[in-house]
This record gives structure tokens, C-alpha cells and sequence, in this order.
């Protein structure tokens, strides 16, 4: 099985699910759906076979989780993945797409059915598990779908993101700057940054508000 990618303080986490027949060398296993909670230094997952309960969620480091799941997708027959969009972006979306999984980017929700607030990444990945099999078996308003965008779609929408972002934060920073000089006695505009006006409020303002 799978022991092989863990250390030894690292549990087997397929050793649960049902080998195939062996006359069948081609796959070692049939339909299993795998729920991610993402996050940037690592992932909580589940994964469960056909007509089986879902595995307790296992937390294991981004890289390592990534090197796993490249390794365990081909192993099986079809692979139904999802996990909630976020600032990973879609990449790991076209991963799992690459390795012939069907995932699905679902809207961030509250997953705590029982409303307890708590952020708790086991509860959600338990959540997330028992959604996506219900959305597999065809309930399909169990998930609010993210259409997820072509990579050049993709690029053009955070260029666009990044650049108003840039814009306002050049416009907090201007409302800073015009507050400084107002607190002094002397209104200004909040272009004061342009070089023509800023030559004139070198002249104009004391020292240490310039600096």
C-alpha cells in the first residue's frame, strides 16, 4: 500500500480502504472521494471509499499532502475531490484536474452545522466529506459551485486586483500625508505627491513634516 510515502511516525492513511480484486492489476481501488480544508502550511483531508463512512480527517503538511495525493489519485479508478475556494487560488484545483480527479471549488460557508463558532479544521473537513457525498450521489444544492476561470481569465482579473489595490492604497497614504499638514494649519491638496506641488511644499512646510 501506501506505507512506503509516510515515516514511521506517520500513519498508513489508506490501509483502511478495500483492495481491489487482484486479477484486476490496473487499479488498486475503486471510486473514493477525497475533502481538503486548505490552508497555506497544510491541509486537512478525508478520504473515503465507496459505500464506506468517511476516514477521520488527518492533518499533514501542504508539500507532503501535494507528493501523496499525486501518488494515490492514479491509483484509483476516479477520484471525486473538493475543497472550499480561498486565497490558494485555483491551483490546486488544476492539479487535482491534471491527475484526472473531477473536483469541485465550493464557496466558503459556515460548515459548522450545530453553530458552536469555533474554527475547528477537523469539523470542517468531516463536513466537507459528508457534502461531497452527498453531492455525488446527486444532490447537487448540497455546495454552492465556484466557477473556477481559465488561467488567462485568471491573470487578468488579479492584475486588475492588484492594481486597485495599489490605487487606494496610494490614496490612504495621500489622506494621511494631507491630515499631517492640516493638523499644522495649512490645507493642501491630496495630489500633494505630484512633483510639481511637492517642489512647492518643500518650501512651503517645516522640516520635520516633510520627512
Amino acid at each position: 500500500m501506501y506505507t512506503a510515502f509516510y515515516s514511521s511516525r506517520e500513519p498508513d492513511l489508506t490501509k483502511s480502504l478495500n483492495k481491489k480484486n487482484k486479477k484486476t492489476p490496473a487499479k488498486s481501488y475503486g471510486t473514493v472521494k477525497l475533502a481538503q480544508d486548505v490552508h497555506a502550511p497544510w491541509v486537512v483531508f478525508s478520504i473515503q471509499e465507496e459505500g464506506q463512512p468517511p476516514q477521520a480527517p488527518r492533518r499533514m503538511e501542504t508539500q507532503k499532502c501535494q507528493v501523496w495525493v499525486e501518488k494515490f489519485i492514479p491509483d484509483c479508478e476516479k477520484v471525486y475531490s473538493c475543497h472550499e475556494a480561498g486565497p490558494t487560488g485555483f491551483a490546486l484545483h488544476r492539479k487535482l484536474t491534471d491527475l484526472g480527479a473531477e473536483n469541485i471549488v465550493v464557496a466558503p460557508t459556515r460548515l459548522d452545522n450545530q453553530g458552536r463558532r469555533v474554527n475547528n479544521d477537523t469539523i470542517d473537513t468531516r463536513q466537507l466529506a459528508v457534502r461531497l457525498d452527498r453531492y455525488v450521489a446527486g444532490s447537487k444544492d448540497t455546495f454552492r459551485v465556484v466557477a473556477v476561470p481559465t488561467e488567462e481569465r485568471e491573470q487578468k482579473r488579479v492584475l486588475t486586483r492588484q492594481r486597485q489595490q495599489l490605487q487606494e492604497e496610494r490614496l490612504s497614504l495621500a489622506s494621511q500625508g494631507r491630515s499631517l499638514v492640516l493638523s499644522q494649519g495649512i490645507a493642501i491638496s491630496n495630489m500633494w505627491w505630484q512633483e510639481n506641488l511637492w517642489k512647492h511644499h518643500q518650501e512651503q512646510l517645516a522640516g520635520w513634516v516633510m520627512c
